[in-house]
């Protein structure tokens, strides 16, 4: 069974919500033998997931399901200026809570030892 990794990274602030970043992540991590969980396809009845914005509401509704889909996973891999991002770092501690392998783009350096 391929390993389960989900994508973490900035999204507020950058065009159409960082999309491209988040797509090519899944692309790669695909063809390294993951299987990727990439929030735009989990969340995609959302409207930022359609070029909108969060209300309240939504925005703790899709909080929600991406912390779900973090604890069936074995890693998480965070895109370049995860740090910028409040979300992200909220994914990321709640990784590090669980124990999840921990990669970064661009450095390749994983924390933690995965499932």
């Amino acid at each position: 069974m391929k390993p389960k990794i989900y994508i973490a990274g900035p999204m507020k602030g950058r065009l159409n919500y960082n999309r491209i970043a988040f797509d090519q992540a899944e692309k790669i991590l695909r063809g390294q033998g993951f299987n990727p969980i990439n929030p735009f396809i989990i969340n995609k009845d959302y409207t930022y997931t359609k070029g909108g914005y969060l209300d309240n509401k939504e925005l703790r509704e899709v909080a929600l399901i991406d912390c779900a889909a973090i604890t069936t996973c074995d890693y998480i891999y965070m895109l370049v200026e995860w740090e910028r991002s409040v979300g992200a770092q909220m994914e990321h501690s709640l990784a590090v809570f669980l124990g999840l392998g921990i990669i970064y783009e661009g450095s390749g350096l994983t924390e933690n030892g995965g499932s």
